[in-house]
């Protein structure tokens, strides 16, 4: 081998090396709007054509929303990263070829044991090898303490597996909470919002009709105050009803993965109610300490940081390794140019290993203390929101059962305002402040009704009872919703009427 060939392969290889180096260059806007806008159409694959119910809501939710498919993917990587650690428990087998060439012969000259006088050298010169050498080695060896650190990696690995499998199911069931206030969000617009918008724009003309000119000093002067105060009053607390409402179609949209400017309908709510709680709150604590995904997910980290201690300990020990090798040489001057050597080599790095494994223990000790802090205030937030959530709920259920009567009242009063104004006994500012106010009380009601059912929804949350599992191989839309709805009928938190 010459040496200008020589020159030329450091050369090439000084350059990949530099090309290996190079800097990332960021995508630009126009492109990632490019690659956004390529997959508008694959992600907003789906636009519902009849009325969705509740249960459709959430098996959509948990079948097509993002979060969810994230956790996924999380478990899978996981997972993935077991399988991919499991495999140092194998032996390493490895392959090496080595060619090398000299520009002249590797020459050398010896002197006999005593000779100090360089003269005496011998001056011809001998060689043990040509310029041109190939070697290849076929090795097999075996890490005895990487076999025990693989095993603790792999109960660790277990543990976060574990964590992903419940973060996906937490994950799951906030977004099907999400989904269901959604759904009576959507219900309650589809119901009233159409007519508040209406009833708005008419009290408005109406207000700007009577209020503009009031006379002053007259027998009717107050009167009218007062009503143009109670008009613009009812006309200000509906605004905030209105913007609540207009984000329905978008919130629900986002969930299931609908494009935003596609109109959704929803099936009205059956507005049973849940029952009183039927476990006492004693009760309720203990199935949340037993139940609880976030408990189990601290509990996961704290085992994870004892195998991590019990890790760092196990690195005191001396790296051994087992190892049988097949040779071979092209050199024409070794007589058995074909060799199988086997050894066992023993390494003991004295300091990082020996004196530094009592330093990584101790972190893993800081760790284990750091998870019993958090498990221990997770223990007293999971109690107080228990406490809350009952209270939550109860408050809740209260103020909906007595809407229920408020709107049997106001539908009363609706109607008779219906029957003056159309004898000429009610004007026509009085009519339409109270048919706003019959109209938000109806909203009142399905407001509160929605507040009862997602106290009901967080109190199983900070309790960790599902209202759905996750996807299973063969289900379809139909059958997730069944599954909700028949979660909802069967949990044992509530006393059904």
């Amino acid at each position: 081998m010459n040496i200008e060939l020589s020159k030329t392969t450091i050369l090439v290889a000084t350059a990949l090396a530099m090309a290996g180096c190079a800097t990332h260059q960021p995508t630009d806007p126009e492109s990632l709007g490019e690659i956004a806008a390529s997959r508008m159409e694959e992600l907003y694959d789906y636009n519902p054509t009849d009325p969705l119910t509740l249960g459709e809501v959430a098996a959509l939710t948990l079948a097509r929303n993002g979060d969810i498919a994230i956790k996924s993917i999380e478990r899978q990587v996981e997972y993935g990263q077991r399988v991919v650690n499991n495999l140092d428990y194998l032996p390493k087998l490895s392959a090496e070829i080595e060619k090398t060439s000299r520009d002249s012969l590797p020459l050398s000259t010896s002197a006999r044991v005593g000779d100090i006088d360089l003269g005496a050298v011998d001056k011809v010169p001998s060689y043990s090898a040509l310029e041109d050498e190939k070697n290849t080695k076929l090795g097999l060896r075996w890490d005895l303490l990487n076999v025990i650190n693989t095993y603790y990696l792999h109960q660790q690995q277990l543990g976060k597996e574990e964590i992903a499998r419940l973060n996906e199911e937490r994950a799951a069931q906030n977004v099907v909470r999400d989904a269901q206030a959604a759904y009576h969000l959507k219900a309650a617009d589809d119901s009233v919002g159409r007519r508040i918008i209406r009833l708005s724009k008419q009290l408005n003309e109406q207000l700007e009709q009577v209020c503009r000119e009031i006379p002053q000093n007259h027998s009717s002067t107050a009167v009218l105050l007062e009503k143009c105060e109670i008009g613009l009053s009812k006309v200000h607390s509906i605004a905030g009803v209105k913007s609540v409402l207009e984000k329905a179609d978008v919130k629900l949209a986002a969930l299931i993965r609908v494009n935003p400017k596609y109109h959704i309908d929803v099936q009205p709510p059956s507005f049973a109610d849940p029952g009183p709680l039927k476990m006492s709150t004693d009760e309720l604590v203990e199935y949340t300490l037993d139940n609880r995904p976030e408990l189990a997910i601290e509990r996961t980290k704290i085992n994870n940081d004892k195998i991590g201690e019990q890790q760092a300990w196990s690195k005191v020990l001396p790296s051994i390794e087992i190892g049988i090798e097949q040779n071979t040489t092209d050199n024409p001057f070794i007589v058995n140019d074909e060799w199988e050597e086997s050894y066992v080599r023993v390494n003991w790095n004295l300091i990082d290993q020996v004196i530094g494994a009592p330093f990584r223990a101790q972190v893993a000790k800081y760790k284990q203390a750091l998870g019993e802090a958090r498990y221990n205030n997770l223990i007293v937030t999971s109690i107080g929101q228990v406490y809350l959530g009952v209270d939550r709920y109860n408050t809740a259920r209260s103020r909906w059962l007595t809407n229920y009567r408020r709107t049997q009242i106001a539908e009363q009063k609706h109607e008779r305002s219906n029957k003056r104004k159309k004898n000429g006994s009610m004007s026509e500012l009085d009519h339409l402040i109270e048919q706003l106010n019959y109209v938000a009380q109806e909203y009142n009601y399905r407001a509160d009704y929605a507040e009862m059912m997602d106290a009901l929804s967080q109190l199983y949350l900070s309790m960790g009872i599902p209202m759905i599992s996750l996807i299973e191989e063969g289900d379809s839309i139909e059958s997730l919703a069944q599954r909700f709805n028949d979660s909802l009928s069967t949990l044992a938190l509530v006393q059904v009427n």
